[in-house]
């Protein structure tokens, strides 16, 4: 059965995926912290920095996101959409 993707909830895609990258951002920080923590001198700036990323990416990601599905949106006005099939599974 052939089904068309004719828009998409920027919103809510948007922040979706924004939870989705910060939470893959997170094994990030559980590497870099003790990595930080076990090298000699100042870690204020860099340590600030690696705190930021997973808001970084979340922030980025929503951002990048809600302007994607617009387009898509724009996009799927004039092309129909993406077309995909699907199956049911017994």
């Amino acid at each position: 059965m052939k089904k068309r993707l004719s828009a998409i909830a920027p919103l809510q895609s948007a922040k979706t995926l924004a939870v989705l990258y910060f939470l893959i951002s997170l094994p990030m920080l559980l590497i870099m912290v003790p990595l930080m923590l076990l090298v000699p001198g100042e870690h204020q700036p860099v340590g600030i920095m690696v705190v930021m990323i997973p808001l970084l990416y979340a922030v980025l990601g929503f951002i990048g996101t809600l302007i994607a599905a617009w387009l898509y949106n724009f996009a799927a006005k004039w092309t129909g959409g993406i077309e995909v099939t699907v199956s049911e599974r017994n």
